[in-house]
């Protein structure tokens, strides 16, 4: 028995169907990227969980992370 939800197993169908297109990204050095654009008082270095925890957070409250994205109704 699966533990995926309907969603997941749906999703799980459409991405191995070759009819479907596929994004697939270039891989990115965050790191540099994050050196050559911004400045903070501490070097940073961010790996794939931390950037993973970050989004979850942006995305969970928005208003905190990038208000000059988002207004109230």
């Amino acid at each position: 028995m699966s533990d995926q939800t309907p969603a997941e197993a749906e999703f799980e169908q459409a991405w191995a169907d070759e009819r479907y297109t596929r994004a697939v990204l270039p891989a990115v050095d965050v790191n540099r990227i994050l050196r050559e654009r911004y400045v903070s008082a501490e070097p940073v270095d961010l790996d794939r969980a931390g950037i993973w925890d970050m989004e979850v957070r942006k995305a969970g409250n928005p208003g905190a992370f990038i208000p000059y994205v988002i207004s109230e109704p």
